[in-house]
């Protein structure tokens, strides 16, 4: 059995995959950095550097593949620690609650 790795970066989940779908489109980053989590209560955000790394889109959802060691960061530094995603495909979600007062569940707000 194939156990894929789940890395967390605050809020943001990089879930290792087997193959990027074929109906994604590659995105053309320009920056040596491209945020794939936005804060909504802080003022920061989440980044990892394009160097080596290649990004692509399918319905909303971001994959990313890299062939070296892609850091992940925050501008601030006092709110995560950089840490580097090993060399693979992954998807990039986010973390979910459940709210029991709304009964709803909805993404963690960072």
């Amino acid at each position: 059995m194939n156990k894929k790795r789940l890395i967390f970066h605050g809020e943001v989940a990089f879930i290792e995959v087997h193959e990027i779908p074929s109906e994604a489109k590659k995105l053309d980053v320009k920056e040596n950095h491209f945020v794939v989590g936005e804060s909504e209560t802080h003022g920061n955000d989440h980044r990892v550097t394009t160097i080596d790394t290649s990004l692509f889109t399918k319905e909303d959802v971001l994959f990313l593949e890299s062939i070296g060691k892609t850091e992940i960061f925050c501008p601030n530094k006092t709110r995560h620690d950089t840490i580097t995603l090993p060399a693979g495909m992954w998807k990039i979600g986010h973390a979910q609650e459940y709210d029991y007062l709304n009964e709803e569940l909805r993404r963690v707000r960072d």
